[in-house]
């Protein structure tokens, strides 16, 4: 299993709509769920750092499931309702980027 860990940047004001889409994913988003496992992702966390800055931790089989998972048609058209939330980069994509892990510890 690999770690990942991303940061998003959202729109001002957009926090609790970001978090009634999420909610709603187990009872009306079956497809990006089958997706999400089809692409490897095995678990997704995320963590508000302040009203505009998101780090989403997942558990990964390989280092391409994201990738897998953003070329998937569930995955676009959940793109499409979550896209007036969030910040976007030059090529209209989410400004999202991965961290580099510098720190983990395991009690033994």
């Amino acid at each position: 299993m690999i770690y990942q860990a991303l940061a998003l940047k959202l729109k001002t004001g957009g926090i609790k709509e970001y978090i009634r889409h999420h909610d709603q994913i187990p009872s009306k988003w079956p497809k990006l769920q089958s997706a999400l496992k089809e692409s490897g992702i095995l678990s997704i966390r995320t963590f508000e750092a302040n009203s505009t800055l998101l780090f989403l931790f997942a558990e990964v089989t390989d280092n391409n499931a994201f990738e897998r998972l953003w070329n998937t048609e569930a995955h676009k058209e959940w793109a499409e309702v979550m896209e007036p939330l969030m910040e976007l980069n030059e090529e209209k994509k989410p400004d999202a980027k991965f961290l580099t892990q510098i720190f983990e510890f395991k009690a033994k």
